[in-house]
């Protein structure tokens, strides 16, 4: 008979026999049913344990319920003795190797990705480092590599598991391995561009020197705009830019029409209309313009004028999108002269066959629009312009003009990629680990100080006001290329997204003495200027008056709401509490101490300043006899500096005489005025 600890060991060797025949009729095929059969009548002992499990576990719970420190029972040394020899299989060397099998978790294989990516800027390399489910390195080539967006990053050809950052945005990127591309890993995260912020700080900075040296200019006034400093451009300007059309429009701009194309582009932007700027309608004007003497550069400012707002050209034009679109393919430079070493078709120029960088951006930039599938030849022309230009980059990064690197041309290059979809940080476009935005910069002064020029043979940089405005709109578009939003030479498609801008001459949380208030609201919008607000002061609508309101407080806490539109629908709601208060002091006893006559007592008290007005005050203490003419008896004073929104403490003394007649102290802040005026309710304390 066996004990039960031998009863036990038994029910555990058949939990395992009855797992593994599962397992290999499951999982492996170790085993058949018709094994299982022939295996029943030599193993009958087995089979009734298992068909006696549930029974054999109550007793094992038993067991433990007796015996709460499981050990084990022991009895004599009869029951203890284990049989000769316990029941074989006849195929011994299948039972261990289901025995085996039966005892070993069955794993699925898989794949990590384990690099880090929380900090991945354009032009960073990484090499990914990939583990199994083991934390051992799976090797680069028994893996495959991909990503989702090949614009963004891509897997380098001869590292196959380097990934390289080409641009901002989110991407994905997948590992997975050669012999079974189920088993695979998965990572997501974003490109962050360190362009971008150089290039804000840059256009804050031209901003700022433009600012101190008093320049101005029609593409300043663009290149403000885009920044989103509408509050620069000067109140007057449309009407100055009237006042120029009308005096140069038979003169100057008869001599040089991309003068009226340049005034469109700086009177859209300043929020003004081209097609009726002094009663005159510029587009109209260029369209029958004599734009042959001035050549490819009236070609490419009329194109640009036109698209600028999608106009439509009056009947009978002389110059219409076709025909600009046209002479502009036309100039396309040939680039075979002998001294050209590129010799292929490719970018424009002023003059000559050889192309120049400047006017290859500008003409790019033109062009943009019709740079798809409508217009093949535009598409295969700046095709070619962009081999060209990534053929002619100086090593620096940069470009030039007539043998000279120089900011102006850096920031034409920009505006013809960043307006046809191509970021000038990407690979085609960086030499030597520097790219286009890069060789702008380098011409940026110390402290974003604005632009230079050129650079001197010593290096040093002297602020120019042409190469200023030409950086400033040139990273304006680079901004917007970041962002998607097309050209910054387009306002047709354009959403006015901003609100009108309000300002109000009562402070929020001011304290008001006074039942009436006078203030001032305006409110400013980017596109159409000054707007009227609506203002209400506790739900009452005011209104405006020799351009003020006057509003009329209750006690307590007043609410002043200002709402103002633009036509855009964009509106601004400004809400203001203006408390009410009979005094703007607040004056309170510290302590709840009894005053006793025949005695010394000190007094004191915390005054509160709830006004936004720091100012000298003086605490005044009189003792007074209380009758039917109540007499002063003696006073005392204390003057501080109460700071606005602050609180102070006063204290004071007295002798109270004990004559028999009654005495209270009054106390109240004044202002240090010769009229002492009141700034708080007064407090009285009688002496018991």
């Amino acid at each position: 008979m066996f004990s039960k600890k031998t009863g036990i060991l038994k029910k555990n060797i058949c939990r395992v026999l009855v797992f593994t025949m599962m397992l290999s009729i499951v999982c492996s095929g170790f085993s058949t049913i018709e094994t299982a059969r022939a295996q029943e009548p030599e193993d009958t002992t087995i089979n009734e344990e298992i068909s006696n499990t549930d029974t054999d576990i109550n007793e094992e719970n038993d067991v433990n319920e007796e015996n709460p420190g499981n050990e084990i029972e022991t009895g004599t040394d009869e029951e203890n003795e284990m049989p000769a020899e316990m029941p074989q299989s006849e195929n011994e060397e299948e039972d261990k190797e289901v025995f085996i099998y039966s005892t070993q978790a069955v794993t699925t294989p898989t794949i990590t990705i384990v690099n880090s990516f929380n900090n991945v800027k354009v032009g960073d390399e990484i090499e990914l480092e990939v583990e199994d489910e083991a934390g051992q390195a799976v090797p680069a080539g028994n893996l495959s590599f991909s990503v989702s967006d090949e614009e963004l990053g891509r897997m380098d050809e001869e590292v196959p598991n380097k990934f390289i950052a080409l641009s901002s945005g989110t991407i994905a990127l997948e590992a997975a391995l050669k012999d079974d591309l189920n088993i695979k890993d998965e990572v997501e995260f974003t490109i962050t561009n360190p362009f971008r912020e150089r290039a804000e700080q840059a256009i804050e900075g031209a901003i700022e020197s433009a600012e101190e040296e008093n320049y101005s200019s029609d593409w300043m006034v663009i290149g403000l705009v885009r920044a989103g400093r509408w509050d620069l451009i000067p109140a007057d300007y449309l009407q100055n830019a009237a006042d120029y059309i009308n005096a140069n429009i038979n003169d100057e701009f008869t001599r040089k029409p991309t003068e009226a194309e340049r005034k469109v582009l700086s009177i859209l932007a300043a929020g003004g209309d081209p097609t009726n700027i002094g009663e005159i309608n510029l587009i109209n004007w260029i369209s029958n313009a004599n734009l042959s003497d001035q050549g490819l550069n009236a070609y490419i400012f009329a194109l640009i004028a036109y698209d600028s707002k999608q106009y439509e050209l009056p009947s009978g034009a002389a110059w219409t999108r076709e025909r600009l679109i046209d002479e502009i393919l036309n100039a396309e430079c040939s680039n075979n002269s002998t001294a050209n070493p590129y010799k292929e078709l490719g970018g424009w120029a002023l003059s000559g066959s050889s192309a120049d960088t400047d006017m290859t951006g500008m003409t790019m930039t033109a062009l943009a629009p019709y740079n798809n599938s409508d217009y093949p030849e535009v598409q295969a022309a700046i095709n070619r312009a962009v081999d060209w230009l990534s053929f002619a980059q100086d090593l620096s990064g940069g470009y030039g003009t007539m043998g000279s690197l120089s900011s102006e041309s850096c920031a034409q290059v920009i505006m013809g990629l960043c307006t046809n979809g191509i970021d000038p940080t990407g690979e085609r476009f960086t030499k030597n680990g520097k790219n286009v935005i890069d060789a702008l910069l380098s011409f940026e002064l110390p402290e974003h100080k604005g632009f230079a020029h050129v650079k001197s043979s010593s290096g040093t940089l002297r602020w120019n006001g042409m190469a200023t405005e030409q950086a400033l709109y040139a990273l304006d578009q680079y901004i917007y290329f970041l962002d998607q939003k097309g050209s910054i030479y387009w306002w047709a498609d354009e959403q006015d997204e901003t609100p009108p801008v309000i300002t109000v001459t009562v402070p929020d949380g001011d304290v008001l003495i006074d039942r009436q208030f006078i203030f001032t609201v305006t409110a400013i919008d980017n596109v159409d200027g000054p707007v009227t607000p609506v203002v209400k002061l506790n739900g009452e609508i005011l209104e405006e008056i020799d351009g003020q309101y006057k509003g009329y407080v209750i006690d307590g806490d007043n609410i002043l709401e200002i709402e103002a539109e633009d036509s855009a629908g964009n509106k601004s709601v400004e809400t203001y509490t203006i408390n009410y208060a009979d005094y703007p002091i607040v004056i309170e006893r510290i302590g709840e101490e009894s005053l006793s006559k025949g005695s010394s007592t000190q007094v004191s008290f915390s005054a509160e300043n709830i006004s936004n007005v720091d100012q000298y005050v003086i605490l005044w203490i009189e003792l007074t006899k209380n009758g039917d003419e109540p007499e002063i008896v003696s006073y005392s004073y204390v003057t501080k500096f109460l700071k606005a929104g602050e609180s102070e403490v006063f204290t004071a003394g007295f002798i109270i005489p004990d004559d028999g007649e009654d005495y209270y102290i009054e106390a109240v802040i004044c202002n240090d005025s010769e009229y002492m005026e009141e700034l708080s309710d007064d407090i009285i304390i009688y002496a018991e």
